[in-house]
């Protein structure tokens, strides 16, 4: 394996940096040119160079790399950033290394797209297709014959029936649940923590309880 650069941070670093120790991977650096604390290292990783100045096209066959960009939604300037990053990871056809916490159980016919994480304790079972730069965090459950679009993250405690598609560049808060099988969750969806979900959910739809939502989280989808 080559080392390993973090592409931009988060406060999910550590727990990326915990299962790339765990899988024995040498960890050259955080590529970062603003990140939390501005500070010489994260998580005793080192801040080595940003990527407004990194020399990407000289190091491809160098290194493997990780977007560690946040995924959070409602921080436009990160998740920009993070695209940004994807972008870069594309254009100079980086590496990428796939980040599997030991303690996860995986069916072996499960696809996980390169540059994905998958968290401590997390269960994906069989037929499930996951895209590339996904994050499946700690104790996620995600059930037979799923398909996950690329760049998606599940939070901590996310639960997902069975026959199930999510679309790309989707946020599933912690410990919500798609509990209905044969839904479809839309691109740019996001699902609030906690949530239950038994219906389809539209491209850039916020599923939430609170304020003016008055869009139902049960049954079919209410359209205007």
């Amino acid at each position: 394996m080559r080392p390993l650069i973090f592409l931009g941070s988060s406060s999910s670093i550590d727990s990326f940096v915990q299962v790339a120790r765990l899988t024995n991977r040498q960890i050259a650096g955080i590529v970062d040119d603003n990140f939390f604390g501005n500070t010489s290292d994260i998580c005793n990783v080192s801040v080595i160079g940003s990527e407004l100045s990194w020399n990407f096209e000289h190091t491809r066959d160098q290194f493997d790399y990780f977007v560690g960009a946040s995924m959070v939604p409602i921080n436009t300037n990160d998740r920009n950033k993070r695209l940004n990053m994807i972008d870069i990871v594309e254009r100079y056809h980086l590496n990428l290394a796939t980040l599997i916490h030991p303690s996860s159980y995986i069916y072996p016919d499960v696809k996980i797209g390169s540059g994905s994480y998958v968290g401590y304790c997390a269960s994906i079972n069989n037929r499930v297709v996951i895209g590339k730069h996904c994050q499946i965090h700690a104790y996620v459950g995600i059930s037979h014959d799923c398909e996950i679009g690329m760049n998606t993250c599940i939070a901590h405690q996310g639960m997902i029936a069975g026959i199930n598609v999510v679309g790309n560049h989707v946020h599933i808060g912690m410990g919500a649940a798609i509990c209905k099988n044969n839904v479809v969750i839309g691109h740019h969806a996001v699902i609030h923590p906690r949530i239950t979900v038994m219906r389809d959910v539209e491209d850039n739809e916020i599923v939430h309880l609170g304020g003016n939502n008055t869009r139902r989280i049960y049954g079919e989808v209410v359209r205007s």
